[in-house]
């Protein structure tokens, strides 16, 4: 490397460093649609520079920005990638060594700045499975900093699940939905997500009608997954107790026709 190109890739660190949020902002990605992977969020926080930004983006997404022709398209892993500036935009990230699909990564982000990331726990999952020399020294400065910081883990104690949440999940997987026990989206563990259909399900006891608290807060959590793209609906214990089978094929269907609306034009 010549002096002229040392201090151009000198300063574009610099100007990454600077600017990753904004960067990030000027793309104007919608919500739910995107999320940061790699060392994005690794610069955020401090924790080692980047030197580009990749954006793992959902299908529908991908097809609108390859319609604009402004992003350069390159042929990877048998997936076209987009590139422009300092960005990689990746369409799928799921392979047989990575079973994380983008919406689940989407609906699992860290928020900072209104920006979502990859979290940190699924990172290391994520740069396991790539298994680079690089991905495991990131891993290791991970682990760092999460020892330095007590009000991080990576592996956080999820709360135990309620008996008719696991009951309800049953159901909806015996009629072929894949449902994730008390996900976390970055401000809250989710009862019963379903990502592929954009839909997040809290199984409700009655301080969640009764308690002005608890009603302040539950909206507020719906209000940060629906920026992300997400609807929530409730259902009371209650209500599975009686009508488990009629809840279950009635929200397996309902999830279906979802998923079919959100891909279906894509196919």
């Amino acid at each position: 490397m010549n002096l002229g190109e040392s201090r151009y890739s000198l300063l574009n660190c610099v100007f990454i460093k600077m600017n990753i949020i904004e960067k990030i902002k000027s793309l104007n990605f919608p919500y739910g649609e995107y999320v940061v992977v790699g060392s994005g969020i690794l610069d955020v926080l401090n924790i080692r520079d980047a030197i580009d930004i990749d954006i793992a983006i959902t299908a529908k997404l991908h097809t609108i920005l390859k319609s604009t022709g402004d992003w350069e398209e390159e042929l990877r892993y048998g997936n076209i990638h987009l590139k422009k500036d300092i960005f990689e935009i990746i369409p799928k990230l799921n392979w047989d060594k990575y079973n994380t699909t983008v919406e689940e990564a989407i609906l699992s982000a860290k928020i900072i700045e209104d920006i979502p990331f990859m979290n940190l726990e699924e990172l290391c999952k994520f740069k396991k499975a790539l298994g680079r020399e690089k991905d495991f020294k990131d891993i290791e400065l991970i682990k760092n900093y999460l020892d330095k910081n007590n009000t991080l883990r990576i592996f956080h104690k999820k709360p135990s699940p309620t008996k008719e949440a696991y009951n309800l999940k049953d159901a909806l997987e015996r009629l072929g939905i894949r449902v994730y026990l008390e996900l976390d989206d970055g401000h809250k563990h989710i009862d019963l997500a379903i990502p592929r259909a954009k839909l997040n399900v809290e199984v409700d006891g009655i301080q969640h009608l009764t308690n002005p608290h608890q009603i302040v807060a539950d909206l507020n959590r719906g209000y940060y997954s629906h920026k992300n793209g997400f609807n929530t609906m409730h259902i009371s214990n209650e209500m599975i107790h009686s009508h488990l089978k009629e809840i279950s094929d009635a929200l397996a269907e309902a999830s279906k026709i979802r998923e079919r609306k959100i891909y279906v034009h894509l196919n």
